[in-house]
């Protein structure tokens, strides 16, 4: 099977063309050990943490995946973990912290997996960064939201917001920069991904809801 070559550091088959881009990815193990740490100093009985930051390791998992072996399956759970990710922690984050209702929390997941999928469809426009815009306008919009309601971790999500766009940037320049810096910037997006993904559960983990008061 052909191996999908977008990234600069891959410069030919095999599982170790692209090393820095698959070892990265130990960021994301590394950022749901420290958000598990979290989530159990705080005691938090719900399941919700802990799911997630089981998805966030599967991310991890799913990306040295795709950079090792980069074929297209390998390259659609890349996608598909990611999405799987972001769907369940704005559920969580509606239901849970905005205390919204079922049908409202399921349409905002339908209109950002919509979103997501038309993105997919623009692989040409900014090296296929398309894909997570939907996702950088939700970031932005919970930390604007988070900001002006909670007063635990308020900045928590825009910080998060910053770091996302700094990251979307890294990925965005990855092919640009082939020639002067052959590593590439791929590896960036990974590292501070995982940043951004500890500062949204540690944002969401200071403010679930204690059992007492979800039963109230």
């Amino acid at each position: 099977m052909e191996s999908i070559d977008i990234y600069c550091e891959r410069l030919g088959p095999g599982l170790l063309a692209e090393p820095v881009n698959a070892l990265t990815n130990g960021a994301f193990f590394i950022a749901a050990y420290f958000a598990f740490r979290l989530a159990k100093e705080r005691d938090k009985h719900s399941r919700a943490p802990w799911i997630l930051l089981t998805l966030i390791s599967l991310i991890g998992v799913a990306s040295v995946a795709f950079h090792t072996m980069a074929t297209r399956l390998t390259g659609l759970l890349d996608t598909a973990s990611i999405a799987v990710f972001l769907s369940g922690y704005l559920w969580v984050y509606c239901r849970q912290v905005m205390r919204a209702s079922v049908p409202v929390c399921c349409l905002h997941i339908a209109i950002l997996l919509a979103a997501l999928v038309v993105g997919m469809q623009i692989d040409s426009v900014l090296n296929g960064s398309m894909m997570y815009a939907p996702a950088l306008v939700y970031v932005v919009a919970l930390g604007l939201y988070h900001r002006l309601n909670r007063e635990t971790a308020r900045n928590g999500l825009l910080l998060t917001s910053g770091i996302f766009i700094i990251s979307l940037s890294f990925r965005t320049m990855d092919n640009a920069v082939c020639t002067s810096f052959p590593l590439g910037t791929h590896f960036l997006w990974h590292c501070l991904n995982a940043v951004a993904m500890y500062l949204a559960m540690r944002t969401l983990i200071l403010n679930l809801p204690r059992p007492a008061e979800k039963s109230a």
